[in-house]
């Protein structure tokens, strides 16, 4: 019963891992569409550029965010505990500070979406229909939200999940090579990410905030499908 119940939960795991892969492209998809397929030209290079308030759809821009609470963090949380289930006891410590890490960056990313989620659009809306001094004092509160989420997403929460990929990468590599240098590579981009961001080096900034958005989804496609193949850990 007990090995029923854990092949059940893998399962689940790989599929919400399929799921999670699609959702955080749609997220990047339906955010683009948001702004019109123009995003600003400094979206990645800027360590502090926000998204344009002028112009942008608020009800894709809250389904954007939506697809990102569960593409990028929520559907991992099942696949952390399975991923770091099988080195618990040989990396006891070390997997364990991993594990505690990757379900951080996953609270830490799913606040800041919920908080853009809940706060953007009704500010996108309210601009919109604004006077130009309401609008000053409207633009300087999106720009905050802004500001709080980048800090939460691009610092602290890339910092934690560098930790996580960095060290599951390591573990998993003798038994799933491709799947662990993917981490690997993910771990670093996700501290490219952290360290441009707390520098304000925009090159830095720019090749980890791109690895992060393109290998994130890879990254938790392939554990998906390895998963349904080779559900032993």
């Amino acid at each position: 019963m007990r090995e029923n119940n854990e092949r059940w939960f893998i399962q689940m795991t790989a599929l919400l891992a399929v799921l999670a892969a699609l959702l955080a492209v749609g997220n990047v998809v339906i955010g683009f569409a948001a702004v019109g397929f123009t995003a600003p030209p400094d979206t990645f290079s800027n360590v502090s550029s926000s998204l344009p308030i002028d112009g942008i759809d608020a009800g894709l821009l809250r389904w954007s965010t939506i697809c990102d609470l569960f593409g990028f963090y929520l559907f991992l949380g099942p696949l952390v505990l399975v991923l770091s289930r099988g080195f618990e006891q040989t990396r006891p410590y070390l997997i364990q500070l991993a594990t505690y890490c990757a379900l951080g960056y996953i609270l830490v990313g799913a606040i800041a979406a919920v908080i853009l989620a809940s706060t953007a659009p009704p500010l996108i809306e309210s601009y919109a229909q604004a006077s130009d001094v309401d609008r000053v004092s409207i633009k300087i509160a999106y720009d905050s939200v802004n500001n709080i989420v980048n800090g939460l997403w691009n610092t602290l929460g890339v910092f934690l999940g560098g930790v996580w990929w960095l060290t599951i990468g390591n573990a998993i590599r003798a038994q799933r090579p491709v799947l662990g240098i993917l981490s690997i590579v993910l771990g670093i981009a996700a501290w490219l990410d952290a360290a441009g961001t707390i520098l304000v080096i925009p090159a830095i900034f720019a090749i980890g905030l791109g690895g992060v958005l393109l290998l994130i989804p890879i990254w938790t496609l392939s554990c998906g499908i390895s998963l349904l193949r080779h559900p032993e850990i």
